[in-house]
């Protein structure tokens, strides 16, 4: 089997029953993927926005853990799950948009083509991803605020409840709608090269599989699936970090005891190297190679598996 794969002239691919079905198969998967992480995912969030509760958790590979457990032991099982409601709110139409144009930036770029060209689908990943945040940014600033708040402690922070009322807040109380994409910028600057190393990732790893194993794609095992999914995400993560954590300094100013503003997102890389070294561009990023295994692994896993549910595969 070659490791650039024919162009599928089967599926009418512009078709609007084909869009609307990767649609659901997308949003489907993002929210499996995201509800499987989420405690860990709010751990993160307290993490890179240094909450002093946690202060003490951050920089070990277990501290992650016991945050989960402290958590767990002061606020109930459900906290650990806060801000998820956000989350999918945010993710649905975030995966849905991304995986569908995906697969349209995939189609445009080899249309020319008899055999899909594997650059095709790095830019492709990048910019479904650019796509899918510039349209869901909102509701991913609104997830972190909710997800940073410990309640224990709530004369720390500012405390909102629920999604519609950190929305009119934000709107009323900061600035106005143009600060609901507050950190909008590294989030856009880190999302094309994640999503679009994660896709070329995930693709080019099937596809090497398949080719060693000779099997057709959609009888690849799960498990070999889930790998390939692990180390997209992990690569693509190991690359966009840095701006990650710029992204969630930047989207909770004025409920984090770090008094620091960053004009930009330069600006908040150098202050954060200047203050805090190397380590705090990339704190709490063992989090994420905790999470993102099964997180993205399980988001394209799924995604595969709608799509043949849903006879687009």
């Amino acid at each position: 089997m070659s490791s650039s794969v024919s162009v599928d002239n089967k599926i009418n691919k512009r078709s609007i029953n084909y869009i609307l079905r990767t649609l659901l198969a997308g949003g489907i998967a993002g929210c499996c993927a995201k509800t499987t992480t989420a405690p860990l995912d709010r751990v993160k969030i307290l993490f890179q926005g240094k909450h002093q509760q946690f202060a003490h958790y951050r920089g070990s590979f277990f501290g992650q853990f016991s945050a989960v457990q402290r958590i767990y032991q002061s606020e109930g099982f459900s906290a650990l799950y806060r801000g998820n409601g956000a989350t999918l709110i945010r993710i649905f139409p975030y995966a849905a948009i991304q995986y569908m144009a995906y697969e349209q930036f995939k189609r445009m770029f080899n249309v020319r083509n008899k055999k899909e060209k594997p650059y095709t689908r790095l830019f492709s990943g990048a910019f479904a991803g650019a796509t899918a945040v510039t349209i869901t940014y909102p509701l991913d600033l609104i997830r972190s605020r909710i997800a940073f708040q410990y309640r224990p402690h709530t004369n720390a922070t500012k405390s909102y409840n629920g999604v519609f009322d950190a929305i009119v807040s934000i709107i009323t109380k900061e600035g106005g709608i143009r600060k609901l994409y507050r950190g909008f910028l590294p989030t856009l600057q880190g999302i094309i090269p994640y999503a679009g190393v994660s896709f070329f990732t995930y693709e080019g790893l099937k596809n090497f599989f398949e080719k060693k194993l000779d099997i057709e794609p959609k009888n690849l095992p799960v498990p070999i699936r889930l790998f390939c999914g692990g180390c997209a995400g992990a690569f693509g993560q190991t690359f966009a970090y840095p701006l990650d954590v710029v992204r969630r300094r930047m989207q909770i100013q004025g409920l984090s005891n770090e008094t620091t503003a960053y004009t930009s997102t330069w600006n908040g890389i150098k202050t954060i190297f200047q203050k805090e070294g190397i380590r705090g561009l990339y704190i709490g990023l063992s989090i994420n190679y905790v999470k993102v295994a099964p997180a993205v692994g399980v988001s394209f896993v799924v995604y595969e598996f709608m799509k043949k549910k849903l006879n687009i595969l």
